[in-house]
């Protein structure tokens, strides 16, 4: 299977120098690649604020109850102390 690979290595080579060579034909290939790269970068971006999204998502869910005022007046560990008990 990897012979055959072989056998078209040349034939993309010269291929891709022909396609360069033409003035025409590159400013195509360039705007074709410049496309890919384009949409890659895009994707990547769309990637991130989705993870960054979903991530807020989850600690707003998670951390927020935590900290709401309701819990706070019912939790034991924050309430002040007089002091009595130091040492």
């Amino acid at each position: 299977m990897a012979n055959y690979f072989y056998k078209w290595a040349p034939l993309l080579v010269i291929g891709t120098l022909v396609l360069l060579g033409l003035p025409w034909l590159g400013l195509i290939a360039l705007i074709l690649v410049l496309g890919v790269l384009v949409s890659a970068l895009a994707t990547l971006a769309l990637a991130i604020a989705s993870a960054l999204a979903a991530i807020s998502r989850t600690l707003r869910h998670h951390v927020a109850p935590a900290f709401s005022p309701s819990t706070r007046r019912r939790s034991p560990h924050l309430v002040p102390t007089s002091g009595e008990g130091d040492a």
